[in-house]
């Protein structure tokens, strides 16, 4: 789901590293004294969703352990290695 339209155009304002502290505080409606109000808080939430990742659980230990010891690389390298050990 997108985020709700921004009421301000896009690309119009220049971006916030251009500009002095107080009027970035100013466009995002908080104070550099105390932060954002509560009401302030709520209103964004609101506004935009919860910055969370969509998916399960992690990959099981044992898993990532086989698919290590099954690489080919781990498989093919001591076949070489007394020809490394030449070098």
């Amino acid at each position: 789901m997108a985020p709700a339209a921004s009421k301000k155009k896009q690309g119009t304002e220049p971006h916030p590293y251009l500009l002095p502290i107080e009027d970035v505080c100013q466009q995002l409606g908080t104070n550099i004294e105390s932060g954002l109000s509560s009401k302030r808080v709520a209103e964004l939430q609101k506004e935009f969703p919860p910055n969370e990742l969509e998916g399960g659980g992690s990959v099981e230990w044992y898993k990532i352990f086989i698919k290590q010891i099954s690489n080919a690389m781990i498989l093919v390298s001591p076949q070489f290695s007394p020809y490394l050990a030449q070098f």
